[in-house]
């Protein structure tokens, strides 16, 4: 995994998959609920308390715009995700951006920026 912040999307993708395998209990930030992740064919899944039994794709496009967003502004909220960038699993996608070694995190309110 990466320390820096990637200058390459499929890199930032790499340490996303990276943080999956590399951990086993995730929770979500806010309201700490479980989180289960899988990788399957170069796609992340989740499986939440709402989608239990089934895991959800999460798509790469969210990954993409979020990780566009990081690159250009150093810095992304959870809210900022939801509207205007139309990204949803938002929770997921924080629970997993909360483990990259090049991302701080927020809670109140939930954002991440990227150390320098």
């Amino acid at each position: 995994m990466n320390t820096k912040f990637p200058s390459d999307f499929m890199e930032f993708l790499s340490d996303i998959t990276e943080a999956i395998q590399s951990a086993t209990d995730f929770e979500t930030l806010d309201q700490h609920r479980p989180n289960d992740f899988e990788v399957r064919n170069g796609s992340i899944f989740v499986k939440t308390d709402s989608s239990k039994p089934k895991f959800l794709r999460i798509p790469t496009k969210y990954f993409e715009v979020t990780f566009d967003k990081l690159s250009q502004d150093r810095e992304i909220s959870r809210k900022y995700m939801r509207n205007p960038l139309g990204i949803y699993r938002t929770s997921a996608i924080s629970t997993l951006l909360s483990r990259l070694l090049y991302i701080v995190p927020s809670t109140k309110p939930i954002r991440f920026k990227v150390k320098e």
